[in-house]
């Protein structure tokens, strides 16, 4: 192979191999493992078959159901955790060929499978400038945006390459899929994914004492998905290799507090009676300490 093609062609079991190294050896995931229990291992799913966006797009459902483990019942967890547990999985597609600026036949634009749109508001829109609405919370932020501020360029890609965003946008509107092929790597399809909600990969937060947390409207996506890494395994170059997993307490309240994402502290605040003014210098410590509740109570009580 390598004599007629300039590339060999990894197994299977030498594919679920070196994948696995991979992911053992990635510093950064705080979800790798090594062991010897199936059910802890990286799933792998070989997808290198895979010639056109169209089939790319089914294939990275079946990931995120599979990685979600969404065939146990909701909640099932206490009864069974390990039936439930969400499974690290990882897609791999054809590999990128040994010929300088050639892509892969399959390429996706998403840095996350799962992510959520990010808006820029008019005057119009923007015409309360965060004040309190009537059930107490504050519906946006006193900025000019909607949504996930680190995605507004994003966002707008998708909308440029024929997204239409919901009539009625909110801080929580998942992004549709870009992915190109063959056919021309410049222009990519969209696809939406089906609804989160009935794939049990969205869980509204609500915390397990306060009950006006509930009216801040606060929700997340259930499995981390990263779809922006390749893989080099032996020298192949796997360039298409999105993968799913869990994601710790800490990344879902930094997303949802620091100020370059949903800057939420105030609000939360604001429903939990925490003092914001000087005279209280942790109250964002109290904040994130009322957000780790919630967020533990809702994933557990949807059985994640």
């Amino acid at each position: 192979d390598i004599v007629a093609h300039g590339a060999y062609r990894h197994t299977t079991q030498e594919l679920e191999f070196g994948c696995r190294v991979a992911w053992r050896n990635t510093g950064r995931c705080i979800g790798r493992r090594s062991s010897n229990n199936p059910e802890e291992l990286l799933q792998v799913m070989d997808h290198r078959e895979v010639r056109n966006a169209d089939d790319c797009f089914d294939k990275l459902v079946q990931q995120l159901k599979k990685g979600a483990n969404i065939d146990t019942p909701l909640g099932q967890n206490n009864k069974d955790k390990k039936n439930s547990m969400i499974r690290p999985t990882i897609s791999v597609f054809q590999p990128k060929p040994n010929f300088e600026g050639v892509n892969s036949r399959v390429r996706i634009w998403n840095p996350s499978l799962i992510s959520y749109a990010g808006y820029t508001l008019s005057t119009r829109d923007n015409n309360n400038n965060g004040e309190d609405g009537q059930d107490g919370t504050t519906t946006r932020r006193s900025t000019n945006i909607m949504g996930d501020a680190q995605n507004l360029e994003f966002t707008a890609l998708c909308v440029h390459y024929g997204w239409t965003p919901p009539q009625e946008p909110s801080d929580f509107d998942v992004l549709p899929l870009l992915i190109s092929d063959d056919s021309g790597h410049d222009k990519p399809k969209v696809y939406v994914l089906p609804v989160l909600d009935a794939m049990k990969l969205q869980i509204p937060l609500e915390h397990p004492t306060n009950e006006m947390f509930r009216l801040l409207g606060l929700s997340w996506h259930s499995i981390s998905t990263t779809s922006h890494m390749g893989i080099d395994i032996g020298g192949i170059y796997y360039q298409t290799a999105p993968y799913t997993a869990y994601q710790t307490v800490t990344q879902i309240s930094r997303a949802l507090l620091d100020k370059q994402r949903y800057d939420m502290a105030e609000r939360i605040a604001a429903v939990c009676d925490i003092p914001t003014d000087g005279k209280n210098q942790l109250w964002k410590d109290q904040v994130q300490l009322e957000l780790h509740k919630a967020i533990h109570h809702s994933f557990t009580k949807h059985g994640v």
